[in-house]
């Protein structure tokens, strides 16, 4: 079926003919064959092209000065989970069940999987940026946070019988407020906000 698709800004999300924005550009009109209830995560890869995740049906470039739109075959898998670019211009790039994927230009520098890796659940819903850390959402590990420096893993889970520790391993999405606190969105326990804590003895 073929659908108009249209872009206001990065980082939006688009389902069913409507886009959900905060920002207002002129509009561009493509032609793209993709089914319904597909959600495009567009991420700005550089100064001419933006990214577009369709979740099921591939990922896609578009470049806003030729307004060409097309599918980036080196991504073979049906189904990417999430997709983001960090300040060091590496891409991120979540498959479901199969960990998380960092690529450096052309090049797949990492692949983390809860085999090879710290990486706590395989399949992976949100990724943000924060403090030179990126945020890695699971469906059942909670929240895995790897330095951007060397790679190194740390994680937040909730713990069996320890009413102190956070509330939910199942982590939908994270948002990054202008405060720099991270907020994340769990599938049974509501949103979360999360703030570092400094203790002095």
């Amino acid at each position: 079926m073929l659908l108009p698709i249209y872009w206001l800004k990065e980082e939006s999300y688009w389902e069913d003919q409507e886009l959900y924005t905060n920002m207002s550009m002129p509009l561009i009109s493509w032609n793209l064959c993709i089914m319904r209830k597909t959600l495009f995560i567009t991420i700005r890869y550089d100064e001419e092209n933006i990214l577009l995740n369709s979740r099921w049906h591939g990922i896609y470039s578009f470049n806003m000065k030729t307004y060409e739109v097309k599918k980036i075959e080196s991504f073979t898998e049906n189904n990417y989970t999430s997709i983001y670019l960090d300040s060091y211009k590496r891409l991120w790039v979540s498959v479901y069940g199969n960990g998380l994927y960092c690529y450096q230009g052309d090049q797949l520098i990492k692949h983390f999987t809860a085999s090879n890796s710290p990486l706590t659940y395989d399949v992976i819903h949100d990724i943000m940026e924060r403090d030179n850390q990126l945020w890695v959402a699971t469906d059942g590990g909670g929240i895995n946070i790897i330095s951007l420096d060397d790679f190194s893993f740390t994680n937040i889970q909730q713990k069996q019988d320890d009413v102190h520790s956070f509330p939910a391993n199942t982590i939908y999405r994270l948002y990054l407020d202008p405060a720099n606190n991270m907020w994340a969105g769990s599938i049974r326990r509501g949103l979360i906000g999360i703030k570092n804590v400094y203790a002095c003895s």
